[in-house]
């Protein structure tokens, strides 16, 4: 994976509340002569492990490393009844990275390895079974450092509709009425770990509303999440709704609303394996100067990270720097939940120095990038110790419509 698109993710869930009280009533006389209903055998570890198990939680030290949202597939582990691993791992640009191996379970310590690719190295390594049930499993390994969370999965999908659904799609008709090529329109995309985004073009920058989806059938469920109003740009609200595919095919998809008041026709831009975008025009401008300070001000949109372009419906990652001195950093993607981290900022020359406060799960941090250029529309940094290049563009605040 890039490490453009590598962000540390952070989130906790709170524990389930249990109900201790159950209403039992006293058996009738003679109920204890009946005859006893025979149980099912329980089922072994070996039996249990059988399946597609997708990786919910990853713990290092107590703390949480990955989450991945409930109906995601992202990193899933098939084990075979014949002995065959199969491991799947789901990237935030659409491609699936698939490998082939073997597993061999001793008591309750599960020895993996995995086969050599093109551009990876063959693997081997043992996790120990925790605690296994027909829907949720636990592993560990390192003495009980790395620990993870999965959950009984689907088997990978090879649902026709579901097939033709993956991709890029932008809006061009809605109720009869043609949304113009080149005018403001709605774009959607479905990626294959069943993760799911959609976005306006045309207007002023607002947050792509970004979640999951789940297709039975031609139903189609779209679940997406909240986000705080940051910088410049607006908030997004929750959102949950249901849709029918009416049709699709390689150009094609239409949808109706769940009352069926509402058809919306798309035309394709990109099928499910599409490249990211080029890398934008190297950006010819003055180096850092006095009115640095100034230009700096406002919100930040990275545009690319170590000569990676960062298509902002895969990532949004936002840098916010007041006046004050005071810093925000938020991050979005549809398959994680990416803590908001806020600490402060100086500018020393064309050297800003940044430090983040820690959150539940993140230390603090504390780090430098030197300002290679800056305009009043786009940024270049380069990080002080990696020599990493990132590039930024600004979101100027839009005012609402009254």
């Amino acid at each position: 994976m890039n490490r453009g698109y590598r962000l540390v993710i952070v989130s906790l869930i709170a524990a389930p509340l249990v109900t201790a009280e159950f209403g039992f009533t006293r058996p009738a006389p003679g109920a204890d002569d009946a005859p006893k209903k025979e149980q099912p055998a329980k089922k072994t570890t070996a039996e249990l492990l059988i399946g597609t198990w997708r990786l919910e939680e990853k713990f290092l030290d107590g703390r949480v490393m990955e989450k991945y949202p409930t109906k995601s597939l992202n990193h899933t582990l098939e084990f075979a009844a014949d002995g065959k691993l199969t491991d799947r791992e789901y990237t935030r640009v659409g491609t699936t990275s698939l490998r082939t191996g073997k597993y061999r379970l001793d008591g309750q310590v599960v020895h993996l390895v995995l086969e050599a690719m093109a551009d990876k190295k063959a693997r081997e390594w043992s996790m120990t079974i925790g605690s296994i049930t027909d829907d949720r499993m636990t592993t560990e390994s390192d003495g009980g450092r790395v620990k993870w969370v999965y959950s009984r999965g689907t088997p990978y999908k090879e649902d026709k509709t579901f097939a033709l659904l993956l991709g890029r799609w932008r809006l061009v008709k809605e109720d009869g009425r043609d949304r113009p090529l080149g005018g403001p329109t709605t774009l959607v995309r479905f990626d294959e770990g069943e993760w799911f985004a959609t976005w306006e073009e045309g207007g002023p920058f607002r947050f792509p509303r970004m979640g999951t989806f789940d297709l039975k059938g031609t139903a189609l469920h779209l679940s997406t999440r909240a986000v705080p109003a940051t910088g410049a740009v607006p908030a997004v609200e929750a959102k949950e709704w249901d849709l029918k595919v009416e049709s699709v095919t390689e150009d094609k998809l239409v949808t109706v609303t769940a009352d069926g008041k509402t058809r919306t026709e798309y035309a394709r831009v990109a099928g499910p394996k599409e490249e990211p975008p080029a890398l934008a025009p190297p950006l010819v401008a003055q180096p850092p100067g006095p009115g640095t300070a100034e230009l700096l001000v406002g919100t930040w949109l990275m545009t690319e990270s170590d000569g990676h372009p960062m298509p902002f419906w895969y990532v949004t990652a936002l840098m916010v720097f007041a006046k004050d001195g005071t810093l925000m950093i938020r991050a979005i993607d549809p398959r994680r939940n990416h803590p908001l981290r806020t600490g402060t900022y100086r500018l020393e020359g064309n050297t800003l120095h940044l430090s983040t406060d820690a959150t539940a799960t993140d230390e603090a941090r504390k780090w430098s990038l030197v300002i290679e250029v800056i305009t009043k529309e786009e940024m270049i940094t380069v990080s002080a110790r990696a020599k990493e290049k990132s590039r930024f563009k600004r979101i100027t605040e839009t005012p609402e419509k009254k």
